[in-house]
């Protein structure tokens, strides 16, 4: 294994390691030894170093540490290098290094030899506890070029229970590298002192993924908040919802669901019915969607978003328009159900002779059970509007349908 050949060194040292794992004590003893020979000499070819290097690192002893270390230095063929650090995170991971140990691996995280120098040196540093002095390093290292390093530096900044470490955190979570804003999120969710600042930032914040992202961290905080912040999260609520164009009100809306589902379902019904009275159905229908999917999402629900949604556009006879409409989707599940929704939609009073008309043209289109529906309601409107052009229309076609049938 002295030899300066390569593939003589790689084989004799291959046939050594094979016989260690079932090799006796005395055996590996034996191996250890002649290990330390050959790392020995300072002048000592590369191939003995890098013999030396795999011999550590199948024993996996930790009194190599020594040996490996003094292979680290820049000086050393980047192939002894690698070797070394292979060696020493099978010998050394668990084991409390030095401070010496760790400044050396840290400074080697300036590599850009991703399999052969960060992974094993971060291997090696990722289990050791790394104190305030260490700050200004990680920083540094947060903004290392390598997703690795990124990811370890910021994993670190997260053991810091401390204000400027946590707004350090936070900024991350908009950066442009994935691997900052990933960890920093994991780092946060861990870091009890993130809290507070957290649901600062989430009630001043005026973007949706960023909002999305803070309200994931903090449910997996203590839940307990006060009642002023949840009232504060709800008028936040109210505002992106009215006021804004885009879906940041729906991060607020899965935070305080999650923290009291009915509580929430209550407010969004309570805050659709004020729209619907106000005649602002556009925003009716905005609250009630947030209820689509879940349980809240009852049958009077469901007809209280069909009328909304019903309200909120223009109706238009053509096909292409009428086939994806959700009022018409959701209308026709009510009247198959015991839910009154065919008598509730004739009683009242928002929906216009138009809006009956459009729904019993599209019902009449429909099956069996849909045109006796449609046959019923425009029955209504023949007699109720006969004089006006809805009631005129709607005998026209009450005509056709009993022809058809």
């Amino acid at each position: 294994m002295a030899s300066e050949d390569f593939e003589t060194n790689r084989a004799a040292c291959d046939a050594v390691i094979a016989t260690l794992p079932h090799g006796t004590p005395r055996l590996r003893a034996d191996v250890f030894e002649r290990a330390e020979d050959l790392a020995a000499s300072s002048k000592a070819p590369r191939t003995a170093l890098v013999a030396a290097a795999k011999l550590f690192g199948a024993l996996g002893d930790a009194k190599a540490r020594k040996r490996l270390f003094a292979m680290l230095p820049a000086q050393q063929p980047h192939v002894v290098r690698t070797h070394a650090l292979g060696a020493a995170a099978n010998c050394l991971r668990g084991q409390k290094l030095t401070t010496k140990e760790i400044e050396t691996l840290l400074g080697m995280l300036d590599s850009d030899d991703e399999n052969g120098v960060l992974r094993p040196a971060v291997r090696l540093l990722e289990d050791q506890t790394l104190d305030r002095t260490y700050l200004g390093t990680l920083n540094r290292l947060a903004e290392s070029p390598q997703p690795l390093v990124k990811r370890f530096a910021v994993s670190k900044l997260g053991g810091f229970e401390s204000g400027s470490v946590v707004k350090t955190l936070i900024g991350y979570l908009t950066d442009d590298s994935y691997a900052r804003r990933d960890q920093a999120a994991t780092s946060l969710k861990t870091l009890p002192a993130a809290r507070a600042a957290l649901m600062k930032e989430l009630l001043d914040c005026d973007e949706e993924r960023k909002a999305w992202t803070l309200a994931d961290i903090l449910l997996v905080h203590d839940r307990s908040w006060k009642g002023a912040t949840t009232t504060a999260l709800y008028k936040r609520l109210d505002a992106t919802l009215a006021k804004r164009e885009d879906r940041l009100y729906t991060a607020y809306f899965h935070f305080l669901d999650a923290l009291d589902a009915d509580d929430a379902a209550a407010h969004v019904r309570e805050s659709a019915e004020k729209a619907r009275k106000k005649r602002d159905f556009p925003t009716s229908t905005k609250w009630l969607s947030l209820l689509k999917g879940s349980a809240a999402f009852d049958a009077e629900t469901k007809y209280a978003f069909a009328l909304s949604e019903l309200k909120s556009h223009k109706h238009t006879l053509a096909a292409p328009a009428r086939r994806h409409d959700a009022a018409l989707d959701l209308l026709r599940e009510l009247i198959r159900s015991p839910f009154p929704a065919l008598e509730r939609l004739r009683r009242e009073r928002a929906v216009a002779p138009e809006d009956l008309f459009y729904v019993a043209f599209n019902f009449a289109e429909g099956s069996r059970e849909d045109k006796e529906v449609a046959r019923e309601l425009m029955d209504h409107l023949a007699s109720k509007f006969s004089r006006t052009k809805v009631g005129k229309a709607a005998k026209n076609k009450l005509r056709l349908l009993n022809r058809a049938a």
